[in-house]
């Protein structure tokens, strides 16, 4: 399977410098894996959209959307799980 590039938005890097390193380790694992598998079996597509999912990487949650033409997973929000969306 060919890879996907990742693109990560500037307001998530943003984010990420102010997260935990124990937990950041943790979303940096599963960043890694939408790599070469932008659906795990465990991401969950969000309602009312073509093509954004949501991701578990333990306390957070990872949201991104997949671009298949391009190639491209662009990451577009990490948020603790007691945010809202």
């Amino acid at each position: 399977m060919t890879a996907f590039q990742l693109r990560i938005e500037s307001s998530v890097r943003k984010r990420f410098r102010r997260i935990h390193p124990k937990h950041a380790a943790q979303i940096v694992r599963r960043l890694r894996m939408l790599e070469t598998d932008p659906r795990p079996h465990d991401s969950i597509k969000l309602k009312g959209t073509k093509s954004a999912y949501r991701l578990t990487a333990g306390e957070y949650r990872i949201l991104y959307e997949i671009d298949y033409d391009a190639r491209v997973v662009t990451v577009f929000r990490i948020m603790h799980r007691g945010e809202g969306y």
